[in-house]
């Protein structure tokens, strides 16, 4: 698999978006595929094992609360078994004093972002993961 460190500032980088939001899922995918990365998503964390094992991305960026199984397990078992990075999120919360982005981190997320996300956070995230910045146009909508 090819680390997004590797890819120039002009290329696109391969990410598997995993969120259950539809809604937050589309404005996301667009985010990022209008500045030229290619996108794949999954909704749960058996489809994104799918897919990742299916197009092997250079970035995965997984929220935390999934259907099917937790984010922390698919953060757990990506980072495991591959050196793919990962940006987990999610909108915060904690159960019984557990602060799930702390434990997002602790199994091996790259970075973490609450929601709701700022587009120039979204891409920044992205660049820091890929190894550089690249030069974005402005944004002509609301960010996610």
């Amino acid at each position: 698999m090819a680390s997004c460190v590797q890819f120039a500032m002009t290329e696109m980088a391969r990410i598997l978006l995993v969120e259950d939001e539809c809604d937050l899922l589309d404005v996301l995918r667009d985010i990022l595929t209008k500045v030229r990365h290619e996108v794949f998503c999954a909704s749960g964390a058996r489809d994104a094992l799918v897919m990742y094992h299916a197009h092997q991305p250079d970035l995965v960026i997984t929220d935390i609360f999934l259907p099917d199984e937790s984010g922390l397990n698919l953060i757990l078992e990506l980072t495991r078994t591959s050196t793919v990075k990962v940006i987990a999120i999610s909108g915060g919360g904690s159960d019984a004093g557990v602060d799930f982005l702390d434990c997002a981190e602790k199994f091996g997320a790259w970075r973490v972002l609450t929601k709701p996300l700022r587009r120039d956070q979204l891409l920044s995230a992205v660049d820091d993961a890929c190894g550089g910045a690249r030069p974005y146009p402005a944004a002509t909508h609301r960010s996610a």
